[in-house]
């Protein structure tokens, strides 16, 4: 007699080689190739959003564009696009760097390694690429009196956008970036789903039922992840 629908862990196919599933529905999975697929699913999202936002960066409307808008498109743009290739505890399935690696032209991984670059030295850390870095004071022409004829400051300058140009050169790699990843993920999907039937689901256990848990990104739900 095969396992009640409710009762988990259990293999979809129990000793006896009956199926154990009884009721339609979404079921957790313990399983690296449904895990790999899952990272793979992110990956493709990354750049899917990334493309999303540069393309903004091309509308033939952005003239009228803040410049505080611009700046958030493309610190957004380098964000998403730099996520699935760099280190990420949460995607350990998929090797997100040696797929494209495989697959770069000496052009693409030209493209690739600016955008990564940008986003570490220009929009996630203070590296100073685009940012003026001068310290300098003003001095009066003769002896200061007061603190007040001293000029202390620095001059911030900061680049808010690599401009039109620049989005013009990538968006054709982030594009074919995204495309391949999507490409990855059709594929991937098919030969694990045919190889889930092939072997009739070997070493899969369903973990219980999926539901949508809530996305927490409150004050006190984020102060407690571990730094």
């Amino acid at each position: 007699m095969s396992e009640s629908n409710g009762h988990f862990p259990r293999p979809v196919f129990d000793a006896n080689g009956t199926y154990t599933v009884r009721t339609a529905d979404s079921y957790l999975v313990d399983d690296s190739r449904v895990r790999e697929l899952a990272d793979i699913v992110y990956a493709r999202r990354d750049l899917a959003k990334a493309y999303d936002f540069l393309a903004r960066c091309l509308d033939e409307d952005g003239s009228g564009r803040s410049d505080e808008f611009e700046e958030a498109l493309w610190v957004a743009t380098v964000v998403f696009y730099a996520k699935p290739f760099g280190r990420n505890h949460a995607r350990g399935a998929f090797d997100a760097n040696a797929f494209l690696n495989e697959r770069l032209s000496d052009d693409g991984r030209r493209l690739h390694e600016y955008l990564r670059r940008l986003r570490h030295r220009w929009a996630a850390h203070d590296d100073g690429l685009g940012e003026d870095k001068t310290v300098a004071i003003y001095l009066p022409p003769s002896p200061p009196q007061s603190f007040l004829e001293l000029g202390l400051h620095a001059q911030a300058r900061r680049v808010i956008s690599p401009g039109t140009e620049i989005a013009r050169q990538v968006e054709p790699h982030v594009a074919w970036v995204r495309d391949i990843l999507a490409a990855h993920e059709t594929q991937r999907r098919d030969a694990i789903a045919r190889e889930l039937i092939a072997t009739r689901f070997h070493n899969l256990q369903l973990m219980g039922i999926a539901s949508s848990a809530p996305l927490a990104v409150d004050l006190d739900s984020v102060l407690r992840l571990p730094r």
